[in-house]
C-alpha cells in the first residue's frame, strides 16, 4: 500500500474539516493517509481527529490521525498541504463592516470586491504566505491544496513564494443548473449532476468570473451557443440577473453566479447583494459542533456527516496523485503556463483539467474579444493587491482602489480603507 501525509489547515473548521476528511473516507475510501490536523484552537482539532478515527473505523480504511497546535509539528514531511484557514473571519469582517457603515455605507461587502475585499485579501494572502515560507523549511515539494478564499489571490501569493500551489472551487458549476433553466425550463439541484448530463461545456476565465465558450449537447453533439443566445434575448426585461445580461453584452454566458460575479463588474443599475459575505451564525456552528461531539462519542453515526458534502475535491486529487486514479475537475485554478492564452502569464486562472496516470492535463482556450476586458482587469486586480502584499505598498492598494469595478467613490474609498488598515495592522502589518 502507498503511503502518504496530509497536514490539514484550518481542520478546526466545524464546516470543511468533517466534510473534507470525510470526502476522503468515507466517499473516497483512501488508504494509507496520515493525516495532521491543525487548527490553533487545540480542542477543534482533537475533536476533528476522534472524528476522522470513528470514519476510517466505521468503513474499514487505513487512516492515522493526529491533532496539533503547532504549524510546524503538522508540516514535517507532509506531501499535501490542505489550507480551508481563514483568518478571525467573523469577527474581522465586523471590524470592516462598522467602518464601511461609517464612512462609506451602502457598498459592497464581500471577500473578493471593495474595501472589505482587499481588507481579506490582505489578512488572507499575509496568512498563506507564511504558511508557504514554512512548508519550504518542512515540507520541501509539497503541493499546497488550497479551497480558502479570496481563492485567486491566496494561491497567487503561495505561488510567489515558491510552493507548487492548486486552488480548488466549485462556484462555476452553478452555471449548469442556469442553463438547464434557461434551455429546458427544469430546474435541478446542486451539484447539477442531470445538467452536466445535458451539456458539455467549456468554460473559464478566473475564478467567480469563468466565462461559457461552447456548448454542446451531449447527445447530438450539436451546437447549442445560438439558442443560449437567443433564449437570452428573450429573457430580457423579465429576469434581473447580471450573469445573463452579460451573457446578452458579451455573446458569452457567465456561470459563476449573479451573488459572485457582483465583485468583478461595474454596479451599471443591475441589483447587487450589498453584503454578500455568509459564514453561517453562531447558532449555526453551535449545532454543527454539538452533531460533531455526538459521532465523535458515538452517539451518532458518521453517516450523519454526509448530507452536507463539500462540493470542493482535494481528495480527487490527492488520490489521483498518490494512487494515479483518473479524476477529473469542472474548475482547477492554476498559475497560466499558456491555458488561457491571452490572459497575464503566471497569474491564476481557471479552467477544466483532468489527471491521468499522475500527470496533469489542463484544459485550454481563448477567451473571446469581448469578455476580455472584464477578464483582463480581474487579473490585474489580482496581481496588484498580490504585489501590495508582498511589498507592503500603499501605492498598489491605491492602485486597487482605482481599478476596482465596485468602488464609485474614490475618496470614501480610501478613507475607509486608510482606518481598515489600522484596524488589522497586527494580521497584515504595515503598508507604507
Amino acid at each position: 500500500m502507498k503511503h502518504a501525509k496530509v497536514a490539514f489547515f484550518g481542520a478546526g473548521s466545524f464546516v470543511f474539516g468533517p466534510t473534507l476528511i470525510a470526502q476522503c473516507i468515507l466517499e473516497n475510501r483512501i488508504s494509507g493517509l496520515t493525516w495532521s490536523l491543525y487548527d490553533p484552537n487545540f480542542a477543534a482539532v482533537e475533536l476533528m481527529a476522534a472524528i476522522g478515527d470513528k470514519m476510517a473505523e466505521s468503513v474499514g480504511v487505513d487512516a492515522t490521525f493526529t491533532a496539533h497546535s503547532e504549524a510546524d509539528d503538522a508540516l514535517d514531511g507532509a506531501d499535501f498541504v490542505i489550507c480551508s484557514a481563514a483568518v478571525d473571519i467573523n469577527r474581522r469582517f465586523a471590524i470592516d463592516r462598522e467602518i464601511l457603515n461609517r464612512l462609506y455605507p451602502n457598498h459592497l461587502i464581500s471577500e473578493f470586491g471593495g474595501i472589505a475585499g482587499i481588507g481579506s485579501s490582505l489578512r488572507q494572502m499575509t496568512m498563506i504566505a507564511g504558511l508557504a515560507e514554512r512548508i519550504k523549511q518542512k515540507c520541501p515539494g509539497a503541493t499546497l491544496l488550497d479551497i480558502s478564499n479570496p481563492l485567486p489571490r491566496v494561491c497567487q501569493a503561495a505561488y510567489d513564494v515558491g510552493v507548487d500551489t492548486v486552488g480548488f472551487c466549485s462556484v462555476s458549476i452553478q452555471g449548469y443548473g442556469r442553463l438547464l433553466e434557461i434551455l429546458k425550463g427544469t430546474r435541478t439541484e446542486y451539484p447539477f449532476i442531470e445538467a452536466q448530463r445535458f451539456f458539455r461545456a467549456k468554460m473559464g476565465g478566473t475564478n467567480h468570473l469563468s466565462w461559457l465558450v461552447e456548448l454542446q449537447d451531449t447527445a447530438t453533439g450539436a451546437d447549442l451557443m445560438p439558442e443560449l443566445r437567443r433564449r437570452l434575448d428573450d429573457r430580457k426585461g423579465t429576469v434581473a440577473s447580471k450573469c445573463e445580461e452579460y451573457g446578452r453584452r458579451t455573446g458569452y454566458f457567465l456561470m459563476s453566479g449573479d451573488h459572485h460575479v457582483q465583485d468583478f463588474l461595474p454596479i451599471d443599475g443591475l441589483e447587487s447583494s450589498i453584503d454578500s459575505v455568509t459564514h453561517g451564525t453562531l447558532a449555526d456552528r453551535e449545532a454543527r459542533l454539538s452533531l460533531l461531539r455526538n459521532v465523535a462519542r458515538g452517539a451518532i453515526p458518521v453517516s450523519e456527516l454526509e448530507a452536507h458534502p463539500s462540493w470542493e475535491r482535494p481528495s480527487d486529487f490527492i488520490e489521483a496523485k498518490v494512487y494515479a486514479k483518473d479524476a477529473t475537475f469542472t474548475s482547477l485554478n492554476l498559475p497560466n503556463s499558456g491555458q488561457i492564452a491571452n490572459l497575464a502569464k503566471s497569474a491564476y486562472v481557471e479552467t477544466a483539467a483532468s489527471i491521468s496516470g499522475g500527470q496533469l492535463q489542463v484544459e485550454s482556450l481563448m477567451l473571446p474579444e469581448s469578455t476580455l476586458p472584464f477578464s483582463t482587469l480581474a487579473v490585474e486586480i489580482n496581481l496588484t493587491l498580490a504585489k501590495a502584499c508582498r511589498a507592503r505598498s500603499l501605492a498598489d492598494l491605491h492602485r486597487v482602489l482605482e481599478l476596482d469595478p465596485t468602488i464609485e467613490d474614490r475618496a470614501k474609498a480610501k478613507a475607509a480603507l486608510d482606518e481598515c488598515l489600522t484596524a488589522h495592522i497586527d494580521v497584515i502589518g504595515r503598508y507604507e
